[in-house]
C-alpha cells in the first residue's frame, strides 16, 4: 500500500514564497556552521557527497531528545517480520546520541528493522528535493510538531506520503501557519494523528479535515511503573529512624527558592534526611556553598557511610553520584520535583509516582502537560504555587506514617490512570506497516 499524495497545487505566490525560502536558506547555510550547535553534523546537514543519504523503506523524522524516545518507541513497536531499512534524522546531538543507541541494539539483536541515524539536511527546498531522491522511502513521518516546508514540498513532488505522528499544535503555532493557508494546504500531511481533540481541530484549521485523526500520546507508553530496589548500601544510609524527603532534579534558576526550603524543612524536621539532587551536576559546588551559607549539616553522597553524623542525627545528603534518583524516592517518605517553582517546564514527577511517592510540584510543569490534570484532581500529585506551599506538603508528608501498602496503593492508581491512555506505540506502528505491504 502507498497511496500518492493529494495533488492540491501550489499557487503562484505561494511558489516564489517558496524560491525566496530557498534563496535565503542559499545565504545562510555558509554562516551556519559557525553555529558551535549546527556545525556538529554539518557535512550531513548540507548533504555533501561524501554524506548521501541511505536509501531506506522508512524515513522517521525526531528533532531532538524528546522526539528521539518516541521514535525509539515506535521501532519497538513495528514487530515486522520482513527486513525494512529505517533512516532516523534528527537536529541535535543528544538526539543523534539516543538515536544510535537504538541503531546499535537493533543491529546486536539482528532484528529485521535496520535503522540509520542521520543528522536531517538544512530544509532549502532544493536540498531537500536531493535527499528525498537519494531515500525515496515508501513513507515519511514526523514525529510531533515540526512542519519544514522545503522537506514537505519534496516529498509531495516526490508523491511519497507524509504522516505527521503524536502531533500537537498549539494555538500560538495555529495562528503562525494560518497566515500562508494556501501554502499548507497545498502541502498537507497524508495522514495527521494528533494528541487531543484540540490539536486535531488545529491542525484540520491548517490542512482541512481530511486524515486528521487522534491518537494517545506514545510518553504514556514510555512511562516505567516498576518500582526500584535500592541497595543494600542505600538501605544502611537511609535509616528507618531518619524519615527521607528527595528534592529532585533541581535547577539553577529555583535554587535560592529551595535552599530557604531545604533550610525551613531543616529547622522544623531536624531528623529528617533531605537527599539534594542538583539535575547538573556542575552546580554542585554552588549548592555547597548555599549549605553552608545557611549552616546547615551537609555531607556528599560519594563520602557517606552509615556511621556518619549527617545521616545519624539529620541533614542534607547532596548527591553527587548517577543513578540513584529513583531508588531514593523509593526510600523517600516525600519528595519534591524541581524545574517547577521557576518557569523552566519542570522535571519528571511520573518518576517518584512509579516509587508510591505523591510527588509535590510547582506551578510551571509545561513540559508534562501532556500527562493532564487527573493526577492532580485524584490526590496523586500535589501542585503548589509557591515555595510556602511545598514546605507546608512536605512537612505533612514527614509527619504523616509511611508504609509499603500505602505505596502499593499510589502504584496501583497510577497503573490505573496510564492503562486508558496508553496504546499510541502499536497504533502509530499499524498505520505505518500499511504503508510497507
Amino acid at each position: 500500500m502507498n497511496p500518492s499524495r493529494s495533488a492540491t497545487e501550489l499557487r503562484p505566490a505561494d511558489r516564489r514564497l517558496l524560491r525566496w525560502y530557498d534563496r535565503l536558506w542559499r545565504l545562510l547555510i555558509p554562516l551556519l556552521k559557525f553555529q558551535r550547535r549546527l556545525a556538529v553534523g554539518y557535512d550531513q546537514r548540507c548533504l555533501s557527497a561524501a554524506a548521501a543519504l541511505p536509501p531506506a523503506h522508512l524515513w522517521w523524522q525526531a528533532a531532538s531528545a524528546g522526539e528521539a524516545f518516541l521514535a525509539v518507541s515506535l521501532a519497538s513497536a513495528l514487530h515486522l517480520s520482513r527486513p525494512t531499512r529505517l533512516l532516523v534524522t534528527t537536529q541535535t546531538r543528544q538526539g543523534y546520541d539516543i538515536l544510535m543507541q537504538q541503531a546499535q541494539i537493533q543491529d546486536k539483536r539482528n532484528a529485521p528493522l535496520r535503522m540509520t541515524v542521520r543528522y536531517l539536511p538544512f530544509d532549502r527546498p532544493a536540498l531537500m528535493r536531493r535527499a528525498v531522491a537519494q531515500v525515496r522511502p515508501r513513507l515519511a513521518v514526523l514525529l510531533e510538531t515540526e512542519l519544514w516546508p522545503g522537506f514537505m514540498g519534496a516529498l509531495k513532488s516526490a508523491r511519497i506520503p507524509l504522516a505527521v505522528i503524536n502531533a500537537r499544535m498549539g494555538p500560538r503555532s495555529q495562528r503562525h501557519y494560518r497566515l500562508r493557508p494556501s501554502l499548507w494546504r497545498a502541502l498537507r500531511p497524508e495522514v495527521v494523528m494528533a494528541l487531543s481533540a484540540d490539536d486535531a481541530r488545529r491542525f484540520a484549521s491548517v490542512f482541512g479535515s481530511a486524515g486528521v485523526t487522534t491518537m494517545p500520546n506514545i510518553k504514556f507508553d514510555r512511562v516505567n511503573t516498576t518500582a526500584s530496589e535500592p541497595s543494600p548500601e542505600l538501605r544502611q544510609l537511609v535509616s528507618a529512624h531518619h524519615p527521607l524527603v528527595v528534592l529532585g532534579s533541581v535547577r539553577r534558576a529555583e535554587e535560592a527558592q529551595v535552599a530557604e526550603l531545604i533550610s525551613a524543612l531543616h529547622r522544623r524536621h531536624p531528623t529528617a534526611i533531605l537527599a539534594l539532587f542538583p539535575r547538573h551536576m556542575e552546580r554542585l559546588g554552588s549548592w555547597q556553598r548555599h549549605l553552608k551559607r545557611r549552616s546547615l549539616p551537609w555531607i556528599l553522597r560519594s563520602k557517606a557511610n552509615g556511621a556518619d553524623v549527617v545521616l545519624n542525627s539529620g541533614g542534607i545528603l547532596l548527591w553527587d553520584t548517577f543513578g540513584e534518583l529513583g531508588a531514593a524516592y523509593a526510600l523517600a517518605r516525600g519528595a519534591y520535583v524541581g524545574g517547577s517553582l521557576v518557569p523552566l517546564g519542570g522535571q519528571n514527577f511520573l518518576e517518584p509516582l512509579a516509587q508510591g511517592i505523591r510527588p509535590v510540584i510547582g506551578p510551571y510543569w509545561d513540559n508534562f502537560a501532556w500527562v493532564g490534570r487527573g493526577l492532580i484532581r485524584a490526590g496523586l500529585v500535589q501542585e503548589v504555587g509557591d515555595p510556602a506551599g511545598a514546605f507546608q506538603a512536605l512537612c505533612t508528608a514527614l509527619e504523616r506514617p509511611s508504609s509499603d501498602k500505602d505505596k502499593a496503593v499510589v502504584r496501583s492508581a497510577l497503573d490505573a490512570y496510564l492503562a486508558s491512555r496508553r496504546g499510541g506505540s502499536a497504533q502509530a506502528a499499524g498505520l505505518i506497516r500499511r504503508y510497507l505491504v
